[in-house]
């Protein structure tokens, strides 16, 4: 059997509406080498690929019969996927028709194993809660090290055989697993990153980063004690005031109280200040919408 390019890596849990819109946006890719391995992680009803419009002979299924966690799920399709090189796509994400394709060409013009991108966080209606810029790699483990400024996995591919060096996702990390994957692929990989949104995060009150909030600070812990070694000067720690707004953020949207509230405010403008902030919450009263690419397929 003939290896694929790119092989697509999906874990899934009790999203199956949400699964075939990101699926469908990795079949309508412009690269058409490639195969999409979906780990069902014990969803409550098993993911039937012809029942969702998925029957394609690049699909390929696994199912773990008892949830075993994003990160196990994402190592077993690893183990199962034949690409040169591995994509990580969360089954409630969506990509551009020619992500890969463009992706694929950056990392050719720089000679690089680990590439990246912009994303944008949309609502159900199409509008743009955030952007997500996508680091320079000049410094990006010292970058890394302040925040996860790559963001969640659906930007990034990796050459197998450099994922395979960095080893595999850690199984007691869920929040912050992919921070920790790519603070591991920066000491590894030559990056390389695409200053284009290539995909997109859809806001629902299921995001892991909210339904399970209560267990970011331990991770958050358990990941410096992982890359202790980067902390090369007294009172160094992993994170920074980016870091703890993003917690804030998260434990707002998950128990809006005064305190929470409070936390948020506190943090927010620290990082932004009085000038960014107010140039923010103008921004927000003039939403931008999504890209044509999300806006069709929130209205498949």
């Amino acid at each position: 059997m003939t290896r694929p390019r790119v092989s697509v890596v999906v874990p899934t849990h009790n999203r199956p509406h949400e699964l075939a819109l990101a699926v469908r946006s990795v079949l309508g890719q412009t690269l058409r080498d490639l195969e999409v391995v979906v780990v069902d992680d014990g969803s409550r009803t098993p993911v039937d690929l012809d029942a969702a419009g998925l029957a394609d002979g690049r699909v390929v299924l696994l199912r773990h019969e008892t949830p075993q966690g994003v990160a196990q799920a994402r190592n077993a399709a690893i183990a199962a996927a034949r690409g040169e090189w591995v994509a990580f796509l969360d089954d409630d994400d969506l990509w551009a028709p020619d992500k890969l394709e463009r992706q694929l060409a950056a990392a050719a013009r720089a000679e690089a194993s680990f590439v990246y991108s912009d994303a944008v966080m949309v609502r159900g209606d199409g509008q743009v809660l955030t952007t997500l810029i996508a680091p320079p790699p000049d410094d990006l483990t010292r970058r890394l090290f302040a925040s996860n400024v790559i963001g969640g996995p659906s930007t990034v591919v990796v050459r197998r055989e450099v994922l395979e060096q960095a080893g595999g996702f850690e199984r007691r990390l869920a929040v912050v697993a992919d921070w920790d994957m790519w603070l591991r692929l920066s000491a590894v990989a030559v990056p390389a990153a695409v200053h284009e949104v290539t995909a997109a995060v859809l806001a629902h009150p299921g995001n892991m980063q909210t339904t399970q909030v209560d267990r970011i600070r331990e991770e958050m812990r358990l990941l410096g004690d992982r890359h202790a070694h980067l902390m090369t000067r007294p009172g160094d720690r992993l994170g920074s005031a980016w870091t703890e707004l993003w917690i804030a953020d998260r434990e707002w949207k998950a128990r809006r109280s005064a305190s929470t509230l409070l936390t948020y405010a506190y943090w927010y403008f620290r990082c932004h200040r009085l000038r960014e902030s107010a140039r923010r919450a103008r921004y927000r009263m003039r939403p931008a919408m999504a890209p044509s690419w999300v806006l069709e397929a929130l209205r498949r």
